[in-house]
Order: structure tokens, then C-alpha cells, then sequence
């Protein structure tokens, strides 16, 4: 589900490290991942990180 002024990127890559989960004073939760994806223009990895807030911690794929 995306709303019209919401961007939507599919990323495809390694993580670097398991992700990790924590709850906010707030009683949400975040999770914290870093991806690696190859940029074939520059035949380097890009290293990005995510964080990810709300329910979506807790779809996350077990470690």
C-alpha cells in the first residue's frame, strides 16, 4: 500500500550485519539494518542504511 507522494524502492542486496530491533520510549518500535547492493557503474558496493518504524519491525523475516 503507497500513497501517491510516497516514493517505493525495492532494493536487492546482502545485509552486513544482523538487523537490529528495539522499542521506543513511545511504546512503537524500530529496526535497524545496513544493505550492501553493487553499483555496477562503479564495480563498488553501496552500503545504505534503513530504519524501519511501527508495525514493520515485526514482519521482518526471523535472523
Amino acid at each position: 500500500m503507497s500513497a501517491p507522494d510516497v516514493n517505493q524502492v525495492v532494493l536487492v542486496g546482502r545485509l552486513t550485519k544482523d538487523p537490529h530491533s528495539r522499542q521506543l520510549k513511545g511504546g512503537g518500535s524500530v529496526c535497524e539494518l545496513r544493505v550492501a547492493v553493487n553499483d555496477h557503474r562503479e564495480r563498488e558496493a553501496l552500503f545504505i542504511d534503513i530504519a524501519t518504524f511501527g508495525n514493520r519491525p515485526t514482519h521482518a523475516p526471523p535472523t
